[in-house]
Formats: structure tokens, C-alpha cells, sequence
């Protein structure tokens, strides 16, 4: 017997994929003309159907005064780092907040949304709608490697967008069926490989390999040690990058630098001339800072690990 879906339920997966359909419009529009396009019809269609949504929703007084809170510190956040990505994330939490189920079917829809994105970007790249980008990597051996970026932004940027997609793959398909979940693991790693073929991205299939191993390997942790560990996840990861910025990126000549093609002298770099902010401050342009914690720390500040 099908499962009768709901308008609610139709309009929460509308503004998730509208919303990734914009961060890629953005990103097809750069490969094209070499500026960013931001949309807002898109956007606009977003802000309507999540006002809609929210406008039907109930709340108690305490559910208020959470997302009130919770508001007002993303809204600080905003107005100093400048970037409007948490508030969105804010709002989807407010739709799905009281929704049965509400983060597993956030999950779900942002995983087809991606899902179907994401090939759609290889396959404007492969037809010649997306123009490809090449770069090249000279290995120590003196080897020179052609990486291709796939319709994406650069040759890393496939795995970022990959990435993601692996995550939540796990999180709603990952069972006690261990046939189930070497099956899926397999079908990940074979398109990792060809991926990373045709990008060369060695951050990315490491990186998917680790997740892969840790996930199949899940029921021989404790589940309350895990669980503690993944609730100060974040923070620690945070940690640990800026340690090994601070004692690895003071010279690309050590093996740990060398190991991640100059990261850590660039996060060093960054972390020397940025400084600890509590409010956050504006990214470097000419600097991109590829490490999600730290990049959340220093352009969002402190206060967002609050």
C-alpha cells in the first residue's frame, strides 16, 4: 500500500532542492561566463514556501523561546561574517523542527536533491554545456597529472559536492545488514575511484574511504562512547586542524605538509593573519581556506560554536 505524501511534506522537499539548485546555479554560471549568478527568484520561491510552511506550524512557549535564541545568535553571526548560509540552515530547522521524523527526512530530501544535482553537473560536463576545466599536478617523481574538474568548480570541488551525498547515503540506507551495507560500500568506492581518476583528488577518496571504514565498523564501537565522541565531533576536529596547522605549516618541507599538497602552511598562513575573533570576520579572497573547522571558526567566530 503506497504511503499517501503530503502537500507539508511536498513543499519541505521543494525548498531543499530549490535551494542546493541555487548553489549550483551559481556554480554553473561561473563555469560559463566567469561570474556568479544568484538568483532570486529562486530564492524567493524559497523564503515563500518555508514562510508558508512555518505560517501552518504550531509551537509552545518553549519551543519559541528556543528558536528565538536560536535566531538572535544566528542573526549576529550573519551580520558580521557576512554570509547568509546559517540563517538558511536556520529556517530549515524550523520546518522540519516538529515534523515526525523531521531529521531523517531533511536527510532524505537533501540526499535525492544532491543526488540528482550532482549527475546533473557531470552530464552538462560531459555533453559540453559545462565547460571543462583542466589542471595538471607535478608528482615528486617528476610525473605530470591532468585533473579534470567535471563541471565543478575545480578539481577538488567534485568530492566536496560527493562527499555529502556519502554521508547521508549512510545515515538512511546503513542497516544491522551487513550484505546491505558492503554492497553500497562497494558501488561508493567504485565510483570514488573513477572519480578520483579524473580529479586526482586525494583529500576526497581518503576521506570517503575512512567514512566508509568507520561506518561498516560502527556496531564493534560502544554506542554511548560514540555517541559522545560524535557530539563533540566538531570541536575536536577543530582542535586537532589547528595543532597540526600550527606545528606542521610553518614550512612545506616536513612530510605531513608535503603529504597534504601545503595545507597546513596555508591554514598556519591563515590562522597568523586572521586571529581569534568571537564574532567572525571576513574570508580572505585571495586565500581559500579548505578546512570546514577552521573555516568555521575564523569566519563565523566563537560565538557559532556556542
Amino acid at each position: 500500500m503506497l504511503k499517501k505524501i503530503s502537500v507539508s511534506s511536498i513543499l519541505r522537499f521543494a525548498a531543499v532542492f530549490l535551494f542546493l539548485l541555487f548553489k549550483y546555479v551559481e556554480m554553473w554560471s561561473f563555469l560559463i561566463t566567469g561570474e556568479i549568478y544568484k538568483s532570486k527568484i529562486i530564492i524567493a520561491m524559497v523564503a515563500i514556501i518555508i514562510a508558508a510552511i512555518s505560517l501552518k506550524m504550531k509551537f509552545d512557549k518553549r519551543d519559541i523561546k528556543k528558536l528565538l535564541t536560536t535566531f538572535i545568535v544566528f542573526s549576529v553571526i550573519v551580520i558580521f561574517s557576512k554570509r547568509f548560509d546559517l540563517i538558511v540552515a536556520f529556517a530549515f530547522s524550523v520546518i522540519y523542527f516538529n515534523n515526525e521524523d523531521g531529521d531523517k527526512k531533511f536527510v532524505k530530501s537533501f540526499f535525492i536533491s544532491s543526488a540528482f544535482l550532482f549527475i546533473t553537473t557531470i552530464f552538462l560536463s560531459i555533453i559540453g554545456f559545462l565547460p571543462s576545466t583542466f589542471s595538471t599536478r607535478l608528482t615528486e617523481s617528476g610525473n605530470i597529472i591532468n585533473r579534470n574538474n567535471l563541471g565543478f568548480y575545480g578539481a577538488n570541488s567534485l568530492f566536496l559536492s560527493f562527499y555529502p551525498i556519502v554521508i547521508s547515503c549512510i545515515i538512511l540506507y546503513f542497516k544491522d545488514n551487513w550484505k546491505k551495507n558492503v554492497l553500497i560500500s562497494l558501488v561508493v568506492l567504485i565510483l570514488s575511484i573513477i572519480f578520483y581518476k579524473l580529479t586526482n583528488c586525494r583529500a576526497g577518496i581518503l576521506c570517503i574511504i575512512v567514512t566508509l571504514i568507520l561506518a561498516n565498523f560502527m556496531k564493534f564501537f560502544r554506542k554511548n562512547i560514540f555517541k559522545q565522541m560524535a557530539k563533540y565531533s566538531f570541536i575536536i576536529l577543530f582542535i586537532v586542524s589547528l595543532v597540526l596547522a600550527l606545528i606542521f605549516g610553518t614550512n612545506t618541507d616536513n612530510p605531513i605538509s608535503k603529504i597534504s599538497s601545503g595545507r597546513m602552511y596555508f591554514w598556519n598562513y591563515y590562522i597568523k593573519s586572521v586571529g581569534f575573533n568571537f564574532i567572525g570576520s571576513e574570508a580572505i579572497k585571495t586565500l581559500p581556506l579548505d578546512n570546514l573547522y577552521l573555516q568555521f571558526f575564523y569566519i563565523y567566530g566563537f560565538i557559532a560554536f556556542a
